[in-house]
């Protein structure tokens, strides 16, 4: 089983830096996704983020 992920420790929203390689494409699937079925909470929202951004390369998770 892989590594937990802890959400509270990433602290600053630095997405417009780090998705300015992204396509606009994934994006757009991001969005349209979020659109399908939107988060409930801030909480969600934030993990579901994370989530992305490790699954596509956004973001590393280090240690």
């Amino acid at each position: 089983m892989g590594k937990a992920i802890d959400y509270d420790s990433f602290g600053v929203d630095d997405r417009p830096d780090r998705l300015s390689n992204v396509p606009d494409e994934a994006l757009e699937a991001l969005l349209e996704e979020e659109r399908e079925n939107p988060p409930k909470t801030w909480k969600e929202a934030w993990k579901r983020s994370i989530d992305w951004e490790l699954e596509h390369g956004v973001r590393t998770v280090n240690g």
